[in-house]
């Protein structure tokens, strides 16, 4: 759960547990599943389709909350070492929404949750994307159509991107300040 102030989301801020415990649900539970289905797929069992449920989050941070940022890094790791690894006995795809409409947002909409920024979108509209991913042959999921924008930013120019999140960072810690007056 993230801190409900980001001026409590330093990296010192989470014991152990809670990294451990966060890794194991985002990145681990992806490993497991692989080890279970990958060999038959090898094998010609079943379809060989595979998709890790990352965010945007692994693509561009998580602001308020690293050890969800760093677990979805990695589930985008691991989703792309299949991708290699594997072809072409298993097609892979990775889902990196935003916020989408379910209970777990409902508990974190705030004025300070970044992921919220781009708005909610519906479960409904995720599985439509994953659908017409599949068929297309896509590796990446992207339902909020600015997620690729701001990862290219990313890649283009990673000093001005950092500046921009420190300065969405401050922006949000201000929003959360002025909603709690």
């Amino acid at each position: 759960v993230p801190p409900e102030n980001l001026q409590d989301d330093f990296v010192s801020k989470y014991s152990d547990d809670q990294w451990s415990k966060v890794m194991q649900v985002n990145v681990q539970s992806h490993v497991i599943a692989a080890r279970e289905l990958i060999p038959d797929w090898e094998q010609g069992i079943g379809d060989g389709c595979f998709v890790v449920t990352a965010s945007a989050a692994g693509l561009l941070t998580m602001i308020g909350d690293a050890s969800y940022g760093v677990s979805k890094a990695a589930a985008i790791s691991f989703a792309e070492h299949v991708a290699i690894a594997h072809y072409p006995a298993v097609q892979v795809h990775c889902l990196c929404p935003q916020a989408v409409d379910t209970p777990f947002t409902a508990n974190i909409a705030s004025p300070s949750n970044s992921a919220m920024s781009d708005g909610l979108i519906s479960p409904e509209f995720v599985a439509t994307c994953c659908l017409n991913a599949i068929s297309n042959g896509d590796f990446w999921i992207l339902p909020h159509s600015k997620v690729q924008e701001y990862a290219k930013r990313k890649a283009l120019d990673h000093a001005r991107w950092l500046k921009g999140m420190r300065s969405l960072r401050k922006n949000l810690m201000d929003a959360n300040v002025k909603a709690k007056l």
